[in-house]
């Protein structure tokens, strides 16, 4: 289904895609974490409450 025309469904998608991205970013052990990264994890405690995990906290600099 193509979502030319339909600008909701067009910014869910992208959402969906920047979403994505974020994750596969801060899942990569390999790198350091940076603001985006953190950022990323701000955006999920407020939007949804998340609870961030101890390999997370640790990432971030520390529980």
């Amino acid at each position: 289904m193509s979502a030319s025309g339909d600008a909701k469904l067009t910014a869910h998608v992208a959402l969906a895609v920047a979403l994505a991205v974020a994750e596969q970013r801060a899942s990569d052990a390999s790198r350091p974490w940076d603001a985006q990264d953190r950022d990323y994890l701000a955006h999920l405690k407020s939007a949804v409450n998340y609870q961030p995990t101890d390999w997370e906290l640790d990432r971030l600099g520390g529980k």
